[in-house]
């Protein structure tokens, strides 16, 4: 044979399945499968990663060796990377896919894993941060079975279905909390690295384990503290502090603003596996002490309830910062607390900066206007007015206005105030006038009383009994 005929075979044998190596890191979301790839594509002598992405997905739906090879960058006779957590969530179909296409090559694959509630609970909080354009215009809490289904099924059965198509000893486990030795001795001799290598612990890539916030007020302004400053949001702008995608809009639709607001509510920043019976707990534990045992790691498992907190993302781009007006510091205000020692809390609230609307503020002034301390010059009456009109129907100081009222016997007002919340019913509290009127000694007609309790306001105590 003549050495164009030789390297014609050559390429001829280079061209398939059966002359390759192929690592397959095939699940679990948020176990570590980021940090293994980050060690693995850095070896460039060694491994061949996707060309443009971590995650190739392929098995997921294609069966097809040529298109699969689309996706690296060089065809060559290292070890092809293939990160994709998701593979076992659909595992029947992923491996039947992975042994069509490449059924003959040599194959190893790799599962991370993680205690289970700590794994699902992180999958949950990457998906609320990475989809946040998707699930953050919806109900979307960790706690409702239809999304809990998402992030926990059974990881054992898919195991044992993987190691019976592809070899027990073709199918390894990695976890941060095990002694992986095992898996590294048979990768340095799969991938031909050096005998020394060893994995690099001091960076995580995808530490995980925050959540998105996010601000809107259509009407006023209000402030939004990041890492110890306070910044001014202006109305109708809206700001999502997000670690994956933080985004800033001057302009959005009111009411995609107010149901972003409005949703957040819904998602699930803190996870009690108590919840669940000792029952559901002991199915899930059960179940990843059998995975342990099949992939040949010892990790420990915590059985007792716990509870998981994430930390709120409030890492925000500096191209974000710079369209925003800082208003304050926290250090400042423990400055100035400290700088007058014997100054009361309604006065040092009227010191700090102005911020626009404040609650606090207001609800200082309005303290300071009983006492006659002339906040601005306002009277009680108008300071609570201000926070009624700047801050909506406060039941605390709607009543205000009501016994106001009721004492000059201005019920048309009371029921024009009311009128807007569909009556005193639609307020976050119930609204009682019966022991003010009592205590003031106030008479009020009939037709008063009938009037008043339609719009759901009590003007009379209820008789002893006997």
């Amino acid at each position: 044979m003549t050495d164009k005929a030789k390297k014609s075979s050559a390429a001829a044998l280079d061209s398939t399945a059966s002359a390759k190596r192929f690592f397959i890191v095939a699940g679990m979301p948020k176990s570590g499968t980021t940090f293994i790839f980050s060690q693995f594509s850095k070896l460039t002598g060694h491994f061949n990663p996707p060309a443009d992405r971590k995650e190739i997905n392929y098995f997921r739906g294609g069966a097809s060796f040529d298109d699969y090879m689309k996706f690296f960058r060089t065809h060559d006779d290292k070890v092809y990377l293939d990160a994709s957590p998701h593979y076992l969530d659909e595992v029947v179909q992923t491996a039947r896919n992975i042994k069509a296409a490449i059924g003959e090559g040599q194959i190893k694959i790799l599962v991370c894993i993680r205690d289970p509630f700590e794994r699902i609970f992180s999958h949950y909080l990457h998906d609320l941060a990475q989809g946040y354009s998707i699930v953050s215009h919806a109900d979307y809490s960790f706690l409702s079975p239809l999304v809990l289904a998402k992030y926990l099924y059974p990881l054992a059965a898919r195991i044992r279905h993987i190691q019976a198509e592809f070899g027990a000893e073709n199918v390894h486990g990695f976890s941060f909390a095990a002694d992986n030795a095992a898996f590294r001795d048979d990768i340095v001799k799969f991938a031909r690295l050096p005998g020394d290598w060893d994995f690099n612990f001091s960076h995580n890539p995808a530490p995980g384990f925050t959540a998105p916030q996010a601000f809107y007020n259509a009407e006023i302004d209000t402030t939004v503290a990041i890492k110890g400053k306070v910044y001014r949001l202006p109305a109708g702008h809206l700001l999502v502090i997000n670690r994956q995608f933080s985004l800033y809009r001057p302009t959005i639709a009111r009411q995609v603003g107010e149901q972003i607001v409005q949703r957040q509510s819904s998602h699930t920043r803190s996870f009690d596996t108590g919840v669940l019976s000792q029952a559901s707990r002991d199915l899930v534990l059960d179940d990843f002490r059998e995975t342990c045992g099949l992939l040949n790691l010892d990790i420990p498992v915590e059985p007792h309830p716990r509870v998981l907190h994430s930390q709120v993302s409030d890492d925000l781009p500096d191209e974000i910062l710079a369209q925003l007006d800082c208003v304050d510091t926290l250090d400042g205000a423990v400055a100035r607390l400290f700088a007058d020692p014997l100054r009361d809390s309604a006065d040092a609230t009227m010191a700090c900066p102005p911020q626009g609307p404040s609650l606090a503020k207001a609800m200082a002034a309005y303290k300071l206007a009983l006492k006659r301390r002339d906040p601005g010059g306002l009277t009680s009456g108008e300071a609570r007015d201000e926070i009624v009109n700047t801050f909506g129907p406060i039941p605390y100081y709607i009543g205000g206005t009501l016994r106001t009222l009721l004492s000059q016997n201005r019920i048309d007002e009371i029921e024009a105030l009311f009128a807007p919340f569909g009556g005193a019913q639609g307020l976050l509290v119930k609204i009682d006038a019966a022991r003010h009127l009592q205590a003031r000694g106030i008479e009020l007609s009939e037709e008063a009383h009938q009037r008043l309790r339609k719009i759901g306001v009590r003007t009379r105590l209820p008789k002893a009994a006997g």
